[in-house]
């Protein structure tokens, strides 16, 4: 019979509880690892979400002018837009519009003469048409992207409103938008008009909108 002595046992007993408490210990580290992880999950799933919508909510802060003379567009690429109306009142418009070959629903809330919010993010086209069928107005025209910096953009209207054409500028802050020079070619502002805003447009008859097209370019 193998018998420990007094100070083998101590140190067999000492070796038993070291493996007990160091498995304890990575049991432990391997618990706080697992909840870590998942809160960071949490966190980075938030953060993700969070960056969707922020991209999803802009203001838009711009101006609009009448066309003076217009400048060369045989080098910039026509895009064509329709746009339908879902619901509008004095500061929210819903709408669905195509550019080109893309689909998107909007909404605009209208929080000064300046400036909108705005949610805009893409459909498809079985909804874009499922929309447009039960739209009360629309809209088609053509827009050519000027420039970039700062963003400005021409949008020529057909149908209904042809005649009016007007140049759009859009700006990070409605100071910077206060303090904005325009430039040479273009004409009367129209940002806060009947034919500057396409909610207040679709209300016009066509003997309205030849009016007011009349009283802004005398």
């Amino acid at each position: 019979m193998f018998v420990l002595n007094a100070p083998e046992s101590f140190v067999l007993i000492c070796l038993l509880y070291s493996t007990v408490l160091v498995k304890i210990i990575i049991g432990t580290c391997k618990m706080l690892y697992n909840i870590i992880a998942f809160s960071c999950g949490i966190y980075i799933n938030l953060y993700l979400n969070l960056k969707q919508l922020i991209k999803l909510i802009n203001m838009e802060i711009e101006r609009k002018w009448l066309i003076k003379k217009m400048p060369d567009l045989s080098n910039i690429k026509r895009i064509e837009f329709e746009r339908y109306f879902i619901f509008v009142d004095d500061t929210v418009e819903v709408r669905v519009q195509r550019i080109d070959n893309r689909y998107e629903f909007e909404r605009k809330i209208e929080t000064s003469k300046l400036s909108r919010d705005e949610v805009k993010f893409d459909i498809t086209k079985a909804e874009f048409d499922y929309y447009k069928s039960i739209a009360t107005k629309s809209i088609v025209r053509d827009a050519y992207q000027v420039s970039t910096s700062p963003n400005i953009s021409i949008k020529i209207y057909h149908g209904d409103y042809k005649g009016l054409a007007r140049v759009e500028v859009e700006f990070l802050s409605e100071d910077e938008a206060k303090k904005y020079t325009p430039l040479e070619w273009f004409g009367q502002e129209i940002t806060d008009t009947d034919v500057g805003r396409d909610k207040k447009l679709i209300k016009l008859n066509k003997e309205q909108f030849n009016q007011n097209l009349l009283e802004l370019t005398k």
